[in-house]
């Protein structure tokens, strides 16, 4: 691999993470309005 290859290697990761941790923020706040027991109608289509 040279240097090109490797670098857009490691920004596809860090893509990659930020994507990931943007979906555990989405999940993390779901789950946290379910606890708090707020109305959850627009979420209804992803519990199905």
């Amino acid at each position: 691999m040279n240097y090109l290859e490797i670098s857009s290697f490691i920004e596809a990761k860090k893509k990659r993470k930020t994507f990931i941790e943007e979906e555990l923020r989405y999940v993390n706040t779901l789950t946290s309005h379910i606890r708090a027991d707020k109305p959850v109608k627009w979420y209804n289509n992803f519990y199905l």
